[in-house]
């Protein structure tokens, strides 16, 4: 059975909040947090952003403590860092995301439910 709306924009939520705790620093553009890009590291759909309460405020948070980030490596460097950065804290965020389910099924598993 596929996760419902509800679960997922929790899961999305997770992912967020484990890819902030990891410390990484968070993709901006003109000061303010570059929405696309976050999304694209995170694997989780723009416009849920929008429609998801928690995710919105989390950007709100994040967009109030905005301080624009001067770079300090040469820009090839950061070029070729760059997509390797973002597929570590996908993996990071999705791994925490692994890891909670796990702990649930666990859980019910030892409550002797069955799992279809």
């Amino acid at each position: 059975m596929a996760p419902s709306f509800q679960a997922k924009g929790q899961q999305s939520v997770a992912r967020l909040e484990a890819w902030l705790a990891a410390g990484y620093t968070v993709p901006r553009r003109q000061g303010k947090v570059n929405r696309a890009a976050l999304c694209r590291t995170l694997g989780i759909v723009r416009s849920t952003l929008g429609s998801n309460p928690a995710l919105r405020e989390l950007i709100a948070s994040l967009d109030a403590q905005a301080s624009p980030v001067v770079a300090t490596q040469s820009s090839s460097t950061a070029d070729e860092t760059s997509p390797l950065e973002r597929e570590l804290a996908r993996l990071h965020a999705e791994n925490a995301v692994l890891r909670r389910r796990l702990r649930e099924v666990t859980l019910l598993l030892g409550q002797g439910r069955c799992l279809r």
